[in-house]
């Protein structure tokens, strides 16, 4: 219940046009970037995402994930929290384990970003030694 007010409030934030534009019935406008993604209001007012999985037989927040911002201080810590629950995993994973509730616009990107921050990663991750080129000898 909580994050849900959460999400709606960081959309308002992010896609206000856009909301207002879904809750009007018009159209998307052409060069927004939300349009190829067939958005469309839930009954809790949330944006997410449509297509082609409407008869699919799988949950709901998997058929139509809520769309977040990339820039956002919310979506930093939902990546964070998925990356903790994957044990540190690398941004492919932990992906994954956001697209099942979560369509966060540039997405690669933004996971990128963040799992390249992590502290713990970072210590953990083993530098790569090379070996010097020796002299040859001459005979």
């Amino acid at each position: 219940m909580a994050l849900s007010t959460i999400v709606k409030y960081v959309q308002r934030k992010h896609f206000s046009e856009e909301i207002c534009s879904l809750r009007d019935g018009k159209e998307l406008n052409r060069k927004n970037a939300l349009k190829k993604l067939n958005v469309f209001l839930d009954s809790d007012q949330l944006l997410r995402v449509g297509g082609r999985l409407n008869n699919a037989q799988c949950v709901y927040d998997r058929k139509h994930q809520i769309i977040l911002p990339r820039n956002d201080e919310v979506t930093v810590l939902l990546i964070r929290e998925q990356h903790l629950f994957g044990l540190h995993s690398g941004p492919k994973l932990t992906e994954t384990l956001l697209r099942r509730k979560y369509w966060i616009i540039d997405m690669k990107r933004t996971v990128k970003r963040v799992v390249r921050k992590c502290v713990v990663c970072a210590k953990i991750q083993p530098r790569t030694m090379e070996q010097l080129m020796g002299s040859l000898k001459n005979e």
